[in-house]
């Protein structure tokens, strides 16, 4: 075996072992977030009314909307990229800014027009403005996210998860119990969102963002995102015109209680899937040029994934009955 062949193993074996400790730490830090988001997703149930819910998910579905403007796969773009130089890491920073900008001022220039289209739904313009400046600082988060990822730093990104879920499950009830009705779960957002950019800017900053412009860079970013803009934009429709529908055709209370069963019936897909997907994302990107290891890769990804997601769902299904009357009320 030639010099070469021993040093692109020993790297290959590096990422073997930092994917295993990767996916460990972010299932233990999935159990913690986890278990914590069952908890305030029960105290929130039985606080606040369904309407709370119909109304912020309804919100939250038009800046969701909104967010597909800036969904040009810039994230998974700069992971699968191999070397990231100041200027690539410039070009994104300046792509992501802007299209975050963009996306967020269209929803606050909107929201009179929704909160007249929705008569019921006073609130609902305040609430998209909140929501739009919500997530100006989820985008910048979501920059040092990306570096933490494509760098492997599963432990950094397992904390910051943490910190986060303990912030919402902190103050999301609170607020409820105070009686801030629907502002609660605007601040349930908004509580997280700015733990998370408190962690990754503040403690595991991994560069300062510079803008930068690079005209073969962005094409390269353009061109890298388009398979991934059509599976996002199909992935949104399959997942959240049906609030948009429901919020619109039935009202807000209907919605109300068809998200919380949809938030619920989430859990097992979150137990399992969720966490290692963050983790094998990135190894994936770093197996590309190896296609054995990678092929290897992914079918013990989709075998665990797949065999422990029904198990999970069956059990869930077959509590949940009981579940509803015992845990969250019968008013539900």
């Amino acid at each position: 075996m030639t010099l070469m062949g021993e040093i692109q193993d020993e790297k290959q074996r590096r990422i073997a072992v930092q994917a295993i400790r990767g996916s460990f730490v972010s299932l233990g830090a999935s159990a913690v977030t986890l278990t914590l988001g069952f908890l305030r997703s029960v105290l929130l149930t039985r606080l606040l009314l369904p309407e709370h819910f119909g109304m912020v998910t309804l919100a939250l579905f038009f800046v969701s909307l909104a967010a597909q403007m800036r969904a040009l796969g810039l994230d998974r773009a700069l992971i699968h990229r191999q070397e990231a130089d100041e200027a690539t890491l410039g070009t994104y920073f300046t792509l992501r800014l802007g299209t975050l900008l963009a996306s967020s001022l269209l929803v606050a220039v909107a929201a009179p027009a929704l909160g007249r289209f929705y008569p019921a739904m006073p609130l609902l313009a305040w609430v998209l403005v909140a929501l739009a400046g919500v997530e100006v600082v989820k985008g910048l988060s979501t920059v040092q996210e990306t570096l933490l990822s494509k760098n492997l730093a599963f432990r950094s990104l397992a904390l910051t998860d943490v910190v986060a879920s303990v912030t919402m499950t902190i103050v999301a009830p609170l607020l409820a119990w105070q009686g801030w009705g629907a502002w609660a779960l605007v601040g349930e957002q908004a509580s997280g969102i700015l733990a998370r950019f408190g962690m990754t800017w503040l403690v595991f900053r991994r560069w300062w963002p510079r803008l930068r412009w690079e005209g073969s860079t962005a094409r390269w970013f353009w061109h890298y995102g388009r398979a991934a803009r059509s599976v996002t934009n199909l992935g949104f429709l399959l997942d959240r015109f049906d609030d948009f529908w429901v919020g619109t055709a039935l009202g807000k209370t209907p919605l109300g209680y068809y998200s919380r069963a949809y938030e619920f019936a989430r859990y097992p897909r979150r137990v399992i899937a969720n966490p290692l997907v963050s983790v094998f994302g990135p190894v994936f990107a770093r197996l590309q040029g190896d296609r054995l290891r990678l092929s290897q890769a992914f079918y013990r990804a989709a075998h665990v994934i797949l065999r422990s997601g029904f198990l999970i769902s069956g059990a869930f299904a077959l509590v949940m009955p009981e579940f509803i009357h015992l845990i969250i009320g019968d008013q539900w």
